[in-house]
């Protein structure tokens, strides 16, 4: 069975690893962004495909962290669920500290991660809202003087006079 010590330096240096990934994944998400608002399919694309490789790795590394803990909290006669910060508080020492620090990073990652991901969904969004009313307004030119089609069929509703306004949207 490993030490303690041995079990918080393996910890330390995953907490390192993932930090840099979650570093690298806020990079990624900027580079989404910009894709999006300059309707860059292929680079969204791109950026996406190296997001989902750099997301599994990031789930290897979460499994080891919550090993790790697992093992630490055990070995410091705390419950198998204990959180990072607790077992933090139990530690001695310079590893302690250094642990806080990442700690605290993460928290800050975190935040910075999720509040670009809520913004890139919402110009997703915006650009799904554009696309449907496209395809409201082209099937609109289309329709029978007593109804038009939709994505969902015939409907006897009268098209939007003003559909063609969302093609000239910008975000």
């Amino acid at each position: 069975m490993e030490s303690q010590s041995e079990t918080t330096q393996q910890l330390h240096q995953v907490l390192i690893s993932e930090a840099a990934a979650y570093r690298q994944l806020i990079k990624l998400t900027e580079q989404e962004r910009a894709a999006l608002q300059a309707h860059r399919l292929s680079d969204l694309a791109t950026t996406v495909k190296a997001k989902e490789v750099l997301t599994t790795q990031v789930a290897e590394w979460e499994e080891q962290r919550t090993r790790l803990t697992h093992t630490l909290a055990e070995s410091l006669q705390l419950p198998e669920t204990a959180t990072l910060a607790e077992l933090i508080a139990r530690l001695d020492g310079a590893m302690a500290s250094k642990l806080g620090v990442l700690r605290e990073e993460f928290v800050g990652l975190m935040e910075q991660l999720l509040a670009l991901t809520h913004g890139n969904r919402l110009l997703l969004e915006a650009g799904m809202s554009r696309v449907e009313a496209t395809f409201g307004y082209i099937a609109s030119l289309a329709a029978q003087p007593d109804g038009h089609y939709t994505a969902n069929g015939r409907s006897h509703i009268q098209p939007q006079a003003t559909a063609g306004n969302m093609l000239n949207w910008k975000v």
